[in-house]
């Protein structure tokens, strides 16, 4: 059957059925389960760039969402084959204030069973009675309990006018006779017959547990006059789970109990809560992982991270009403920005290759012919709407900033040189000079170059979070 209801429902389906027999201290059961699940997973991919003018462009380089979930439900339920212990029967009557009372006395029989035990007679005996109501039901109340253990029966008023009299569920039939001389009492009680089923209905263990997953990813560039080039991307996870569990597998609790159960769950003073009946958590856990990268014109080898994550998953008992106000998930975070230490202790070749690659930034590479004079490489070299703004002639000067930045040649100059004759450039074991040296070197380039009085300085500083070096160069 379990396959049948599978391939007709699409639902991974699971039915059990077993019987136990009866013994002298219980009595025998059917007991039945039904397990359905399902999981499914669905995820979508795109990547897509939108030009801003010339500008810059930004683009979605590659994407996805993955949306993955799962439910399971489990219960157990059957049929005990004998009367419900917990089944308290009950005999109803009416009291209606319209209905005037008569001098004549209330005489009825109460016919108490256990089982296929002898059958126990109570006569009760009225000899009053009240037009109020209230007094009606106090007065049968004194009359039965004057004859029978209060633990055996109770009598109440529900409602405005519904009697009820409550039987202890030890008994499993009751009866009441009135002689045809009373049948019309301000009660309404009549002849009758309450007695349990000699089987009932039970509810065992049931599970619910739903659990859904969201991860995802994208990786995000923006480039600006093709000249720099930041991406930056990012990786998420995130799952939890509903979970739902009551009763004991294979032990069967009758309906009634089981339903007051579950409705006194949240409340530890009602008399059917069971501390351990039922539990119901949420667990949740997840992480995150981000990075920045510079790719044009100072690609890092290691990009800037950015991690968090739950420390532990964070569950929560949802029954447990002060926690769940209490409860807090515990995140932590870690963030890795790459450093090159602390800049002041770069060496002279470290120094000098990045004044090349800014170089090369700003004019472009030297072996593929990009030079200041011709503005046709790096930064000097971009256009912005198909025209080349650095060759733009500036009205009343008549000059170009091309034209007014060719003494940066000679700064080119000095520091291709001091690359060509720099041996530890290329070496990592040659002796290490220092930032000294260097502005020693170069200033005397720019010297022998054009001359006056050039001064170089080279200004590192750095602290927790950065490093900087300042060039200042002055050509007199």
């Amino acid at each position: 059957m379990s396959q049948v209801i599978t391939n007709f429902t699409g639902v991974d389906t699971t039915i059990t059925a077993e019987y136990t027999p009866g013994t002298d201290d219980s009595y025998g059961f059917f007991i039945f389960g039904i397990q359905v699940q399902k999981a499914f997973e669905t995820g979508v991919s795109f990547s897509t760039s939108v030009s801003l003018g010339d500008f810059s462009t930004v683009a979605v380089e590659e994407s996805h969402l993955v949306l993955d979930g799962s439910f399971l439900l489990f219960n157990e339920f059957g049929v005990i084959l004998g009367p419900d212990d917990t089944q308290g029967l009950k005999i109803i009557g009416s009291i209606d204030e319209n209905v005037a009372c008569s001098d004549q006395n209330l005489n009825f029989d109460i016919i108490l069973t256990h089982n296929e035990d002898d059958p126990i007679t109570h006569s009760i005996s009225l000899t009053s009675c009240s037009d109020a109501t209230t007094a009606r039901v106090e007065a049968l109340k004194s009359a039965v309990n004057a004859v029978m253990d209060s633990d055996d029966v109770t009598v109440s008023l529900v409602g405005s006018t519904s009697l009820i009299l409550a039987f202890n569920p030890y008994w499993s039939k009751v009866e009441t006779f009135v002689l045809e001389e009373y049948s019309d009492n301000v009660y309404a009680l009549t002849n009758d017959t309450q007695k349990k089923a000699p089987f009932h209905f039970a509810n065992g263990a049931t599970a619910l547990e739903i659990g859904l997953g969201l991860s995802g990813g994208a990786t995000v560039s923006a480039n600006v006059l093709d000249t720099i080039e930041v991406a930056a991307s990012i990786d998420a996870s995130i799952s939890g789970t509903l979970q739902f569990n009551s009763g004991s597998v294979g032990q069967l609790t009758p309906l009634d109990t089981w339903f007051s159960n579950i409705k006194a769950m949240l409340n530890a003073s009602d008399e059917f809560h069971v501390p351990d009946f039922a539990s119901c958590t949420i667990l949740v856990d997840g992480n995150f992982d981000s990075s920045v990268e510079v790719r044009e014109p100072f690609a890092l080898d290691v990009p800037a991270s950015f991690q968090g994550s739950f420390a532990s998953p964070f569950d929560l008992n949802l029954l447990d009403i002060s926690a769940v106000s209490l409860r807090r998930p515990d995140i932590q975070f870690d963030i890795d920005l790459p450093n090159i230490g602390d800049i002041g202790n770069l060496s002279f070749g470290d120094v000098v290759q990045l004044l090349k690659l800014s170089l090369e930034f700003l004019v472009g590479d030297p072996d593929q012919g990009q030079t200041v004079e011709s503005c046709s490489g790096g930064l000097l070299g971009k256009e912005v709407f198909g025209r080349s703004v650095f060759l733009y002639k500036i009205p009343i000067l008549g000059i170009s900033a091309c034209e007014f930045s060719g003494f940066l040649q000679i700064v080119v100059d000095a520091i291709d040189q001091i690359v060509n004759d720099c041996s530890e450039c290329n070496d990592p074991d040659a002796p290490k000079s220092t930032f000294t040296v260097l502005e020693t070197k170069l200033t005397s380039l720019l010297q022998d170059a054009v001359g006056g009085d050039p001064s170089v300085d080279f200004t590192p500083s750095s602290d927790d979070i950065r490093s900087s070096l300042d060039v200042d160069l002055t050509l007199s």
